[in-house]
């Protein structure tokens, strides 16, 4: 059974990813954002865990990035870019 405060950041949005005009923009609080450009994409790696995946995105630049993928929206978007490669 999800908790409260599951569902009512679900229904919010929180932690939620979005790819528009070749950014990734992260969600994960009410009116803040975090985006990635799919350019500075090195590779990427996702590893299950139980109420989400936690998704290790490389970048070609600075550091690496650690984002929580509660509704497979992420994995999905990454998944998407790899194919059309």
């Amino acid at each position: 059974m999800l908790g409260l405060r599951t569902v009512i950041d679900r229904l919010k949005g929180h932690d939620s990813y979005e790819l528009r005009d070749g950014v990734i923009h992260r969600r994960y609080a009410p009116f803040r954002e975090d985006c990635l450009a799919v350019g500075e994409i090195e590779s990427w790696t996702s590893h299950p865990e139980m109420g989400c995946d936690v998704v290790q995105i490389r970048r070609k630049v600075d550091h690496p990035l650690i984002w929580f993928d509660y509704r497979n929206d992420l994995k999905e978007i990454l998944e998407a870019l790899d194919a059309g490669r």
